[in-house]
């Protein structure tokens, strides 16, 4: 059978003799755990701009549905319901101001870090397909320099072998400098993929919790300053009073059912 270098087991043969099969095996699994890490930046980005925006929107919709009802001339005759929806207005405000407040740690503490560390991915990327470049540049020198190494050593022959071998080394040195900076820094990235944003996490998680209490602040207030006197009165006495108002709302012959 005629020797043919693009034979698929001809070429893993050469292959193995740039790197070994256990050493590209490792990379190759490097290079799994960077492609996860990528797309798990990626998510995560996506997912907190989602979570931020969210935040901003579910306020300023709050805001506006209490400006709404404050302006509203339903009860212009009612001042104690006004003064209700005026106190609502003020709570939303609050809110919404508390609100800005989250987005901007949410964009400091977590958006940016992670827009960052997304930047590092197209530069080792690139990387990556560099060093399989190199590597499909050393196969058909490597090739050649194995055929002149099957023939008869004639004094034309060893010169283009040395020729062959002196034109394969800078490629093959590029592809193991280049295979050697991907196996140092891909498993660094990965490992300090922790260290880098543990305390960004922890930013966002105490600033939820502060937005909440806040919340929770504001929500009670409310609450006392719209029931008025009665906060006094029992739970049951409340929801009682409440499904009167209900029952003579639904008696009115124009939501009555037919």
């Amino acid at each position: 059978m005629s020797w043919n270098p693009f034979n698929k087991s001809h070429v893993q043969s050469m292959t193995s003799d740039i790197i070994s099969q256990s050493d590209e095996r490792d990379f190759q699994r490097e290079v799994t755990k960077l492609h996860q890490l990528d797309d798990a930046t990626k998510d995560l980005h996506k997912d907190i701009k989602k979570y931020a925006e969210t935040c901003s929107s579910l306020a300023k919709v709050e805001l506006k549905l209490a400006e709404n009802l404050a302006s509203s001339s339903m009860w212009d005759q009612d001042k104690t319901v006004k003064m209700s929806m005026d106190n609502y207005l003020q709570a939303m405000t609050k809110l919404n101001t508390a609100s800005q407040t989250l987005t901007t740690t949410v964009q400091k503490a977590m958006i940016d870090p992670v827009r960052k560390f997304g930047t590092i991915f197209p530069a080792m990327n690139t990387a990556v397909k560099k060093r399989e470049t190199a590597l499909q540049d050393c196969l058909p020198k490597l090739a050649k320099v194995q055929r002149h190494e099957q023939k008869e050593k004639t004094g034309t022959n060893v010169v283009k072998l040395h020729q062959a071998k002196k034109a394969l080394a800078p490629v093959l040195e590029d592809f193991q400098e280049t295979n050697a900076t991907l196996m140092r820094d891909i498993p660094y990235l990965y490992e300090s993929r922790l260290t880098y944003i543990r305390h960004s996490v922890a930013a966002l998680i105490l600033a939820q919790v502060s937005h909440n209490e806040m919340e929770l602040t504001v929500y009670d207030e409310l609450e006392k300053e719209l029931r008025g006197s009665r906060i006094r009165q029992s739970n049951e006495v409340y929801e009682y009073t409440m499904s009167k108002h209900l029952q003579g709302i639904q008696a009115l012959s124009i939501i009555a059912d037919d």
